[in-house]
């Protein structure tokens, strides 16, 4: 939803594609799920990754938790 490009920086953190296979999830859920869980990143830490506020990727987070859930 952003109007400006979403530019990747160079990180030692890879995301894989098949994260995006769960069609429940919206992306960003999906991204913050895989860095939280098996990263082991901090929200603070993911959200510096993302360029995103900490209460923007805890949101997303526990929004994925909770319909991983279901």
């Amino acid at each position: 939803k952003k109007k400006e490009l979403f530019v990747v920086s160079e990180s030692r953190y890879y995301i894989p594609f098949e994260i995006f296979k769960d069609r429940s999830l919206g992306v960003l859920e999906n991204i913050c799920l895989y860095l939280k869980d098996e990263c082991r990143l901090s929200f603070h830490e993911i959200a510096v990754l993302l360029r995103r506020d900490h209460q923007t990727v805890w949101t997303s987070y526990s929004r994925a938790r909770g319909k991983k859930k279901r």
